[in-house]
């Protein structure tokens, strides 16, 4: 892969949490090359420095590595290098204090060092296990317990998406595939979630993959193999006073909406 789209690859480096949110901000001048606007479609290579504007701070980010599909956020640094001026992380740092000494503690959307120290656990393990009543872990047991039966699979994902000259493509948002010919297992047209009238329609095809390290986990591998391992991490779950482990990742499941919210409410009735 040489070249990838714009808005395939912001997306695909956490920078937002959909495409299609991606493809706005090009079209609305926040994505740039040189201070030039780009288009959604517009192609990048490696090499190129992204310029993001998230008012009144100009990110940017050198692409070291191109891919269309979205990474965790441990692979991000293989692929993208923050190389934003001075001047700017300055702005954005003082934007920062001002934030948080005007919001309660506890109160309102975290902060970015909010996050960050969730998505540090790891490196201070011991402090939040010191300091919390009870966590919530809904990460993965494995590596909560170092891997030390060894690594859970999961089965991961590819997106394709492809914008199409008609306004209906298949009257539905979405169509599960679970003959073997098919090489995707759904397709999600877009425009039925919000009932948009539109000329075009946007589709995204699923296409199972391997899962690697690092990836995003969409499916844990409930075969006997991975059963059995995660049973091995039950057993020293059941030794901990106050970590709770919850989710798919967690508790090694997949979970439909419905299943998420009587999971926590058997929780609650549990901790009452």
């Amino acid at each position: 892969m040489s070249e990838v789209r714009i808005d395939k690859w912001l997306w695909a480096m956490r920078l937002f949490k959909t495409r299609s949110i991606a493809a706005e901000a090009c079209k609305k001048g926040h994505i740039m090359i040189d201070g030039m606007p780009l288009k959604p479609s517009r192609m990048i290579k490696v090499g190129d420095v992204i310029q993001v504007r998230r008012q009144p701070v100009i990110f940017s980010f050198k692409v070291l590595a191109l891919t269309q599909n979205r990474l965790g956020a441990k692979l991000v640094p293989e692929y993208m290098q923050q190389v934003t001026t001075p001047d700017q992380l300055e702005l954005w740092e003082m934007l920062k204090l001002d934030k948080a000494n005007n919001r309660a503690k506890g109160l309102g959307r975290p902060t970015k060092k909010e996050r960050r120290d969730l998505d540090d656990f790891f490196d201070d393990k011991e402090k939040w296990l010191n300091i919390a009543d009870k966590i919530i872990f809904t990460g993965m047991i494995d590596e909560y317990y170092g891997y030390c039966y060894g690594e859970l699979e999961y089965r991961g994902l590819n997106f394709e998406f492809e914008t199409l000259d008609m306004e209906n493509y298949q009257g539905n948002a979405v169509i599960n595939y679970t003959d073997a010919e098919t090489p995707y297992t759904r397709i999600i047209e877009h425009k039925h979630f919000e009932g948009s009238d539109s000329p075009k329609t946007i589709i995204t095809k699923e296409y199972p993959k391997a899962w690697v390290k690092g990836e995003e986990a969409y499916y844990p591998m409930n075969d006997d193999k991975n059963t059995e391992l995660y049973n091995k991490y039950v057993e020293l779950s059941k030794k901990e006073d106050k970590v709770i482990f919850g989710g798919r990742l967690g508790m090694y499941r997949y979970f439909d909406m419905w299943q998420v919210i009587d999971e926590a409410l058997k929780l609650v009735k549990n901790l009452s």
